[in-house]
């Protein structure tokens, strides 16, 4: 998205400060990180931009609101706040006519910081890696997006879902993949999978994206056929997800023609 000239910024909402890593950071170098911008006590709305401009940092031409365990303490101290799952929201309000895309790396747990998240997007990528365990716990967060949308942010829509790690020789990849592609479709757009490859986490060792590591690695079309895609409608509204009903559990991918997810 960069590379096509959007503003972006990055936030890393996960305390293990994986994004900030992998863009070449080490988190505990920084003096200001997220948790200085979403729980400092600001007294108005220019020294909360003045300590937002003091945590965010710039790499490969985007810019990034870093994170160290530190945010860990945010979810416990959050508890006893007021009006605690729109804190982020406002928080990163005044950066929202400064980039194109405000992209939030969420936590894999699904407590305050990733309702927090939710609460201040207006669409959810879901990353799920073409295994049956990663497959099944999507139920969960699709419970969990229906109750954010339905109590605190009627706007909240899914962007799609994003098929990870696949390997084509693998046949329970291949059976998740076409139950992805036959259930998850009435909700969300099912994007073509991103595949396994050791590209990634080698690119991740160089803090660079693989985009910049190598221009020319095959799993790059996937990404850039998801970029195009979401520049091209991401101003329209997507669809809405309600829960699965009280007691409906996935089927197992082997029987993922008779399942059906709930939009």
């Amino acid at each position: 998205m960069s590379q096509a000239g959007q503003r972006v910024l990055l936030v890393d909402f996960d305390p293990q400060g994986s994004l900030t890593i992998f863009l070449g950071f080490e988190p505990w170098d920084l003096s200001v990180t997220v948790y200085d911008t979403l729980m400092g006590n600001h007294s108005s709305r220019e020294s909360l931009i003045s300590v937002l401009e003091q945590a965010i940092v710039s790499a490969h031409n985007m810019d990034l609101l870093p994170a160290n365990r530190r945010l860990g303490k945010a979810e416990l101290e959050l508890f006893t706040a007021l009006n605690r799952e729109r804190k982020l929201a406002a928080m990163l309000d005044p950066l929202r006519d400064r980039y194109d895309w405000i992209l939030i790396d969420c936590p894999p747990s699904l407590g305050l910081l990733s309702v927090s998240a939710l609460t201040a997007s207006n669409g959810v990528l879901v990353p799920v890696e073409t295994e049956y365990k990663s497959w099944i716990g999507t139920d969960l967060l699709l419970e969990t997006i229906a109750l954010v949308r339905r109590e605190i942010n009627p706007d909240l829509s899914i962007f799609g879902f994003i098929p990870t790690k696949h390997a084509k020789t693998k046949s329970q990849h291949q059976r998740v993949l076409k139950a992805m592609q036959e259930q998850l479709a009435t909700v969300g757009t099912v994007f073509d999978p991103i595949p396994n490859a050791t590209a990634f986490a080698d690119a991740s060792e160089a803090g660079q994206p693989l985009r910049i590591y190598d221009r020319r690695h095959a799993a790059l079309q996937s990404l850039q056929a998801l970029a195009d895609s979401l520049l091209s409608t991401h101003t329209r509204v997507g669809k809405p997800v309600e829960p699965m009903p009280t007691g409906k559990k996935k089927t197992s991918p082997r029987n993922s023609s008779k399942a059906k997810v709930k939009s």
